[in-house]
């Protein structure tokens, strides 16, 4: 706890400062961008969940299809104008699961077995990056973690579409695909915190001997 605490004043506290400033001033106004866009899917669930209750199938796809691309557009922007940042690695895992949360949640009334099993996976998944960000070993999304929420997102709008005949025949095999990219991304995650953890130990062990 120590630690998180002493992370938060020396790196949260003056990075969320500097965006602030850079959100003030019109010539650094651009470098905040990509976080906004990453933001703003915290706002999803407002937009997508009153369209999906009023079965307004055309305005929901819309929505849904303006927050995924963001997932796209911000990390897109960041690394071409070079401005990552912090506090946008540690945003976008975040956003990207209330975003897929908010897909999900909704069907649990037509399809409560598949949707339970894929949020409880996702339970998982943030419960192992949680406990290695207070670790201190910084669980961040990889290229695995993006092509599973990808495919989380595609299976729950998927699931507003079951009415398609086709849709309806692919849905239990994106259903299973997306579940054995959920278990993949666990244990990846689970594997990068105890190859952090096995080498934090080793480092300690040598200043110890020296």
């Amino acid at each position: 706890m120590k630690k998180v605490t002493q992370e938060w004043k020396e790196v949260w506290v003056p990075e969320l400062k500097n965006t602030w400033k850079d959100l003030k001033c019109p010539k650094s106004f651009y470098k905040q961008i990509p976080n906004l866009l990453t933001a703003s899917r915290l706002l999803s669930p407002i937009f997508i969940i009153p369209t999906i209750l009023y079965s307004n199938l055309f305005v929901t796809f819309i929505v849904i299809t303006f927050f995924a691309f963001t997932d796209f557009l911000d990390g897109q922007i960041a690394r071409r104008c070079n401005i990552k940042s912090k506090l946008g690695a540690m945003l976008d895992p975040v956003t990207d699961k209330v975003f897929a949360l908010t897909l999900l949640l909704p069907n649990m009334v037509k399809f409560p077995i598949i949707t339970f099993i894929l949020l409880v996976l996702e339970f998982i998944i943030g419960f192992i990056n949680t406990v290695s960000t207070l670790k201190g070993n910084g669980a961040k999304s990889n290229l695995l973690g993006k092509i599973k929420t990808t495919f989380l997102s595609i299976t729950a709008i998927a699931m507003y579409l079951n009415e398609i005949q086709i849709i309806k025949i692919i849905l239990p095999f994106l259903s299973i695909f997306t579940i054995i990219l959920q278990i993949l991304a666990a244990i990846t995650y689970k594997k990068i915190d105890n190859m952090k953890e096995k080498n934090k130990n080793t480092n300690l062990k040598e200043i110890i001997q020296n």
